[in-house]
């Protein structure tokens, strides 16, 4: 009688399932660690302990980040490892860097399990997460003793009355939270952190939560006493966000917005809200150039994965708001280039049903809105040939696919995601200069600035005869600007009957200015390293049960799937193996071959191979042991603070970079939508498409 796999497996696991002595000459080494079940009927947003609590958190401990020194801060341990990891920590709070701020934190946990203020980091990074948050900030509170300091005292109290507090309406509630730190810092005016933290809830109640500041001056003269203690405090970048939706050109009188002004290896958060700021002031070539910055640095932490695991905020976002700016800089091609290089990115597991906010959704949205902030029809109409497309698309894919060809066909619809530039192009290409007109003037002051727009005015202007308006914005600075653009608009004709009415000879445009000279000479480099430069995957050398060692250079020059599961005692896994089993001959058609590994010892596997010979079905694809958990960890398949390895599935291409993965608690289950994603990652050529 033919068994299968799961079957295999299951009575190859039967004597540990049992729970057999370590002695016993017929158990094996392996332990059961999928928590798959648990972690499907646990809520980690409402958590009634500690492990529940840690189950959605970060798996992998804190690594020291270059640019970001720690805050010195007496934290209530007497490790100066956890002070260490305490200080990055809040670092990274300021910096609103929370991936990492809370892996700094979860670190004094484990260092330090008794310390309050770990508790109270953790409650302050996961303020969008209210039930996870309560639940730290009433840990801390708990972890209170008669010989707690002050100020550690004061800072848990603060945070534990807004927990404690949970109902009415929640503007009263954030005011009480920032009057809580202004007592602390008013009960210690040296201290430059109690002044940070005040000074970040106040602009964050602003910023973020939408609540009136009084007075920004006052504010800002905080923010001034701070960086005159501390020149490097990072809280230096609540004072950009203070002033860039008010009043950008106090930023601008005042120096704040030069890149000089972060001192030392800025890392990527800094350089994303210098970008903010200076794209909020109108200054369109420096936002891109900062833009870059934090994308190249965020696509070298990438490609240096596992030698130094670093969680960068909003990676795909930068990308997207990056090749925005240039758009509105009329850099077209650049721009289109981009997307295409986000279309091409993995799309991550968990985002295979609702995949608005990947960089393969993004990439769409943002290649269609350039073509029709340009006036591209041609482009917009061949957009599924020309991008990297999924062959199967998913629910939501094909919905946007088909939002998307509704606007090549010439209809808006309700595409709430299009730009004010595009409607503005379209009305211009329709010759609709008065409609043109209204929407111009309700678009904020320093969009106006960009090329695009005021390529789109003047064109307005010139439409309805109003020759002297458009005299006045065909100056010396938009011809600079049109000669570093490719957009059509840019060659219009219009420009060249402005061009003889100032009795310009020759070319109009006048030479690009030396930051848009810039962009042209490092953009090129940054879009192909976002496209190209992934971690290379870490080599391995283990026994597959059949006698033989299974090597990653024995793939060397093919794409390989590699799948991590917790042994045969994990039934989940069983179910992953199970689910891939049937596609095995097709991901080796597709030039994919699969190689599972165990954490299983040798002795497991060879049962299974036993039991696979006797039943006369044959596993389509090898099987190793990692029971040592050595090549796990090296993949970070395996939570280092709880020291227990969980499941992984990794896309490795013909070169040896990890192109696609995922880990988690529970095993990966969908292998015929990763066999499309994978041809169509592995075929998707990431240079611009043929013109």
């Amino acid at each position: 009688m033919t068994r299968s796999l799961a079957a295999v497996v299951l009575a190859a696991a039967a004597p540990a399932s049992f729970g057999q002595a370590d002695g016993d000459n017929n158990a094996w080494k392996g332990r059961l660690y999928c928590l798959a079940a648990w972690a499907k009927s646990a809520n980690p947003e409402e958590p009634q302990s500690v492990q529940e609590a840690f189950l959605d958190g970060p798996v992998l401990r804190p690594r020291e980040i270059p640019g970001v020194d720690a805050l010195v801060f007496p934290a209530d341990t007497e490790s100066e490892l956890a002070r260490k990891w305490f200080g990055q920590g809040l670092s990274c709070l300021h910096l609103l860097w929370d991936e990492e701020a809370e892996r700094a934190f979860r670190a004094v946990v484990e260092i330090d399990p008794e310390c309050a203020m770990a508790y109270w980091g953790l409650a302050m990074v996961n303020a969008d997460r209210p039930g996870r948050a309560a639940y730290f900030a009433r840990m801390a509170k708990g972890k209170l003793r008669p010989a707690t300091g002050p100020q550690v005292r004061g800072m848990v109290g603060v945070l534990a009355r807004f927990y404690d507090d949970p109902g009415g309406d929640l503007g009263p509630r954030l005011e009480r939270l920032a009057s809580g730190f202004e007592d602390l810092a008013i009960a210690a005016p040296n201290d430059v952190e109690s002044k940070a933290l005040y000074l970040r809830q106040l602009v964050l109640n602003s910023y973020r939560g939408g609540l009136e500041l009084r007075s920004r001056w006052a504010v800002d003269r905080i923010a001034a006493e701070i960086a005159a203690a501390a020149p490097a405090h990072p809280s230096s970048c609540q004072r950009l966000f203070l002033w860039m939706n008010e009043k950008p050109g106090y930023l601008v009188d005042r120096g704040l917005l030069a890149p000089q002004r972060l001192a030392g290896p800025a890392v990527v958060p800094e350089w994303r809200f210098l970008a903010e700021a200076q794209l909020a002031a109108g200054q369109w070539e420096d936002g891109a150039e900062s833009l870059l910055r934090a994308v190249d640095a965020a696509v070298r932490h990438r490609a240096a994965w596992f030698d130094r695991p670093i969680v960068d905020p909003g990676f795909h976002e930068n990308v997207e708001v990056l090749a925005e700016t240039l758009s509105r800089l009329g850099r077209v091609e650049e721009a289109l280039g981009l997307a295409r290089a986000m279309v091409a990115q993995p799309v991550p597991s968990a985002a295979r049903d609702g995949f608005a906010g990947t960089a393969y959704a993004r990439g769409m949205r943002l290649y269609a809105q350039t073509c029709l902030e340009h006036n591209l029809p041609a482009r917009l109409a061949t957009m599924e040939k020309d991008l990297p497309l999924h062959p199967v698309p998913t629910p939501a894919d094909a919905a946007l696919r088909r939002e998307i060809a509704a606007l090549a066909a010439g209809s808006v619809g309700n595409a709430g995601w299009l730009s004010p530039e595009a409607a503005l192009a379209g009305l211009v290409a329709a010759a609709k200069p008065e409609a043109a007109a209204a929407q111009f003037a309700a678009m904020p002051e320093n969009r106006r600035r960009a090329f695009l727009p005021r390529a789109l005015e003047i064109l307005h202007h010139q439409q309805a005869g109003r020759t002297k308006e458009a005299m006045q914005g065909f100056d010396n600075a938009f011809r600079a600007a049109a000669g570093a653009s490719d957009s059509p608009f840019a060659n219009a004709q219009g420009f060249s009957r402005l061009a003889v009415l100032r009795r310009v000879t020759g070319d109009w445009k006048l030479p690009p200015t030396a930051a848009a000279d810039r962009l042209r000479e490092v953009v090129p480099g940054v879009r192909a390293a976002y496209a190209g430069q992934f971690p290379a995957a870490p080599r391995f050398e283990l026994p597959d049960g059949a006698g033989s060692t299974v090597r990653l250079d024995d793939f060397a020059g093919k794409p390989v799937m590699v799948i991590f599961f917790l042994g045969a005692g994990c039934l989940q896994c069983v179910e992953q193996l199970h689910a891939f089993l049937p596609l095995g001959a097709e991901f080796e058609k597709a030039g994919i071959p699969l190689v599972a590994i165990s954490s299983d010892p040798v002795e497991v596997l060879e049962f299974t191979i036993r039991e696979e010979k006797r039943g006369q079905r044959p596993i389509p694809f090898k099987i190793v042991s990692d029971a040592g958990l050595e090549v796990f960890r090296k993949y970070f398949v395996y939570n280092e603070f709880e020291k227990r390895p969980v499941h992984g599935t990794f896309l490795l291409d013909a070169g040896g970079k990890v192109r696609w993965w995922t880990t988690g608690n529970e095993p990966f289950m969908n292998p015929k939508w990763l066999l499309g994603e994978s041809v169509r990652i592995l075929g998707s050529d990431p240079g611009p498409p043929a013109r």
